[in-house]
């Protein structure tokens, strides 16, 4: 039985669960409704050069907001422009795999999380076996190479894209030939 805070039918008390009650009017970012996009990006490379792609499309925008996972929101001065832009699939297919004009509608909330892998050993520090690490964790985005000119071969990093909110912190036994390695993952939460 979960409760809100007092004990359980065997008198041990039961993990509270918190909540928050949000008004219904409450709405944040209104004013940009019909005046901007949001959109899911098709890759990391180019959630990073976005704003360097629509100015090389000559896309005139007021300004670019990151919302969580590949998502961000594009704003526009009027209605008009965002939703000619929303409306030229053409235009933006090669950059988002999905865009909507903003009309204030809840989004999904997935997150980029950046893990620092350790114990792989020096043998086995290929980019096959860093993807299939951060395969058990999310979708892998990004994949840090490691190269002899790294001075530093102890750890590598991953971006993964997860839909849970807690931070990663877990083993994994990597398994080569007759011997077991433990991989260390835990999340970067400075980036």
């Amino acid at each position: 039985m979960k409760g809100i805070g007092g004990s359980n039918r065997d008198g041990q008390f039961a993990k509270q669960e918190k909540s928050l009650v949000v008004l219904e009017d409450v709405c944040a970012f209104k004013e940009l409704a019909g005046k901007a996009v949001v959109g899911v990006s098709v890759s990391l490379d180019v959630l990073v050069s976005l704003r360097r792609m629509l100015a090389n499309a000559r896309i005139y925008f007021s300004s670019i907001h990151y919302i969580g996972e590949l998502s961000v929101m594009i704003n526009f001065n009027d209605h008009k422009v965002a939703c000619e832009f929303a409306c030229n699939h053409d235009l933006w297919k090669e950059w988002f795999g999905q865009l909507d004009v903003w009309q204030v509608q809840s989004l999904p909330y997935d997150r980029i999380a950046w893990l620092k892998v350790f114990g792989v050993p020096i043998n086995l520090a290929e980019e096959e076996v860093f993807r299939r690490i951060g395969q058990e964790f999310g979708k892998v985005l990004h994949v840090a190479g490691l190269g002899s000119e790294d001075e530093d071969l102890s750890v590598n990093r991953i971006g993964v894209l997860v839909g849970e909110g807690k931070s990663i912190s877990d083993e994994i036994n990597l398994l080569w030939q007759d011997k077991c390695f433990i991989v260390w993952n835990f999340e970067d939460m400075d980036d």
